[in-house]
């Protein structure tokens, strides 16, 4: 026999996106690291790393406050609904949000800001995967 799925625990959540605000955080000491370390003028490394990964950050937070706002048996198809409301968004925030950062970062380094968003969705996936086992 099969058991009901247990709600969302939305502080767990919240929890999780607040850990990946410090990946951020440690993000930018990287990129200020790496400036010293190859001597780059007006902190190129981490303008580009900070943006990758605020990109990343924000659209999980819009994600996150749009798929998660409604909960309970009663309201499946409203949430089937918002999930797919929030993927939308979340890939419309991630395409308008590369196309500025191309077009208003300068001086640009694209491997940087691939990199910032990288780390950011893999500690995503590392932080859920996380909480999941310890549920």
């Amino acid at each position: 026999m099969s058991k009901p799925a247990k709600p969302f625990n939305l502080q767990k959540i919240q929890k999780t996106i607040s850990k990946q605000s410090w990946i951020v955080f440690a993000l930018v000491f990287v990129g200020v690291a790496l400036d010293k370390i190859y001597h780059t003028e007006h902190f190129v490394i981490s303008k580009n790393l900070l943006a990758g990964a605020i990109l990343a950050w924000l659209g999980q937070l819009i994600f996150a406050k749009i798929s998660l706002s409604i909960t309970g048996a009663k309201y499946q198809r409203q949430i089937v609904h918002k999930m797919y409301q929030a993927t939308m968004i979340k890939w419309l925030i991630t395409f308008v949000g590369f196309a500025c950062i191309f077009i208003f970062l300068k001086p640009l380094q694209a491997v940087w800001v691939f990199f910032g968003y990288i780390v950011v969705q893999i500690s995503y996936m590392i932080l859920i995967a996380k909480n999941r086992l310890q549920m």
